[in-house]
């Protein structure tokens, strides 16, 4: 599932000589990131083409950094690491503590991504350990929030929900207390999201024990994303808003409210008004619509919906996502040999 501790408005570091044109630059790539991550990705790129030559090197390591950044919203692993690994050699070259511990931050999100859990949790344990050398200001406290919201993404990739929600809420808390109340907010969308995924994981198992577990934890899930999708320092076409509405599509289901979940899956698609946002969401709300169809008996439209997903271009772990759906779908029409050739492919994409 998404995790928007990964991908938040980053820390920005101080840049010493960096001008005033270059700064509202960076700035401006920033904030496009969050919503068209190939555009600003583009632009981030030429920016350092222009830079270089000029030795402005700190302002390379940010834009490089940048770069980083917007592969991994697109989930594009080995160009986030590439990238990510020059803006920390340059930084690390010019003794700029503050953007190597920022930027290791991010690193480590790469390496989770491409499941190198050892690596990721190195970087994370680089960057605090920068961070204890840095001076005690407002820009290098979020430089620390940022990295236990990260390492909180990480414990969670790996399936360690009881490690990833205290550093979500400790994220959350100090991101609050430094006035970054978005930030603070997307870490609880955080945690709603591995409530979720607890629930999901108890709900399809067979003892009634666990299944009232689920019930909780769906419940639990529920109450924060709806805090997050009630926050006013959401915007509603925030990556964090739209991760929080979804984890509320998921928990109805879970929940047992079918006719809830699928209204607050129409209402999604309002939210969705950019190629950029559609495409980055597309294949978790196609398969939550197709799980819908296939709860409430309409099979057969689930299977079509899954496949015209299938045909078009998703990044490897969505593609996983959508087969598994087809997979349970196909077993529920009591398509057995479409059920085998799915398995087939899921089974390739996961070797």
């Amino acid at each position: 599932q998404h995790s928007e501790g990964a991908v938040s408005d980053p820390v920005v570091p101080s840049t010493g000589a960096a001008d005033a044109e270059w700064e509202a630059r960076f700035e401006a790539l920033r904030q496009l990131a969050d919503t068209n991550a190939a555009s600003a990705r583009e632009q981030a790129q030429a920016a350092l083409e222009e830079l270089l030559g000029q030795q402005r090197l700190a302002l390379e390591a940010r834009f490089s950094w940048l770069v980083g950044h917007c592969y991994v919203l697109l989930a594009k692993k080995v160009e986030a690491a590439v990238a990510l690994h020059r803006a920390v050699s340059i930084a690390q070259a010019i003794g700029r503590i503050d953007l190597e511990a920022h930027h290791l931050t991010t690193l480590g999100v790469a390496q989770a991504m491409m499941s190198a859990y050892s690596e990721a949790i190195e970087c994370y344990e680089r960057a605090l350990g920068l961070h204890k050398g840095l001076p005690p200001s407002a820009d290098n406290d979020l430089i620390l929030a940022k990295v236990q919201c990260n390492f909180g993404a990480t414990y969670s990739f790996m399936g360690l929900p009881e490690k990833a929600l205290p550093l979500y809420q400790q994220a959350s808390d100090l991101f609050m207390g430094l006035g970054r109340a978005r930030d603070g907010t997307a870490c609880l969308g955080n945690c709603a999201v591995v409530h979720m995924d607890r629930a999901e994981r108890l709900s399809r198992q067979p003892s009634a024990d666990e299944r009232v577990q689920a019930a909780a934890a769906a419940s639990e899930a529920r109450a924060l994303a709806e805090r997050v999708v009630a926050d006013p320092s959401m915007g509603p076409e925030d990556g964090a808003s739209i991760i929080a509405r979804l984890t509320l599509v998921r928990a109805h289901i879970v929940l047992g409210d079918c006719a809830a979940a699928t209204e607050e899956l129409n209402q999604i698609d309002h939210h969705l008004t950019s190629d950029a946002r559609r495409s980055r969401f597309r294949a978790e709300r196609s398969t939550l619509r197709a799980r819908l169809l296939r709860l409430t008996g309409r099979t057969s439209e689930a299977i079509t919906e899954l496949q015209t997903e299938l045909q078009d271009d998703l990044v490897a772990f969505a593609r996983v996502e959508v087969i598994e759906e087809l997979i349970t779908t196909q077993e529920a029409a009591g398509d057995l040999a479409g059920a085998l050739a799915s398995f087939r492919r899921y089974h390739e994409l996961t070797l």
